[in-house]
């Protein structure tokens, strides 16, 4: 397992993303950062939610937390971002960022560095921790499915809330591996995209309702 605070893990960011780390810090309670600070990498399989989903997403799953527990974003920073700067996010709640792209490692102690390839090799502390996760799997594969889900087991506390956004053609695997549903809720990206997009989760709310 690696830790979080050892040498190997300190990141070199360019000057560009530095001075985003400078807004970040320079607010006492809300960021002034928002995904338009972050250009789309489409190598590392980005698209960006719209506005509309994001806020979806963000809000509806900071809804559903407990006061004080747990809320992740695994390969979601679109989400993460929105958690950021919500009106509707509570002191209490600090959502962390599993993420490939360390730009994001401008939020400080909420970026965790995650390579799907390597699903578990995360700092102890974090294991069995989440009350809730919002999930999107970079690429739509088996491989990079059944490893997300594994981080996903990994990371989850019992009775983990699970909200996942990818495509249809994963909907079986899905249900089979996280008991998640699809639900009513259609995400949507600013560029578009090409793929049929769901929305799954393993219970419902206001916000998620199953078809």
């Amino acid at each position: 397992m690696s830790d979080i605070d050892s040498d190997d893990d300190v990141i070199a960011l360019p000057a560009d993303t530095l001075a985003l780390g400078c807004r970040c810090r320079c607010r006492a309670t809300k960021i002034e950062v928002t995904m338009e600070d972050f250009k789309e990498d489409w190598q590392l399989s980005q698209f960006w939610y719209s506005d509309e989903t994001a806020q979806h997403l963000a809000n509806y799953s900071i809804a559903v937390t407990p006061e004080g527990g747990a809320l992740g974003c695994v390969s979601s920073p679109t989400v993460f971002v929105e958690m950021m700067k919500s009106d509707s996010l509570p002191k209490t709640l600090n959502p962390f960022v599993f993420e490939f792209d360390k730009r994001f490692a401008v939020f400080g102690s909420s970026f965790v560095f995650y390579d799907y390839n390597q699903p578990t090799d995360l700092d102890t502390s974090l294991h069995r921790n989440f009350d809730t996760l919002v999930v999107d799997p970079p690429f739509l594969s088996d491989e990079c499915w059944t490893k997300t889900s594994e981080t996903v087991r990994w990371l989850a506390k019992e009775g983990c809330k699970i909200i996942v956004c990818t495509g249809l053609v994963m909907r079986e695997k899905i249900a089979r591996e996280l008991g998640c549903k699809l639900c009513a809720f259609e995400p949507k990206h600013k560029g578009g995209l090409s793929n049929e997009f769901g929305c799954y989760t393993n219970f419902e709310s206001e916000g998620f309702r199953w078809v």
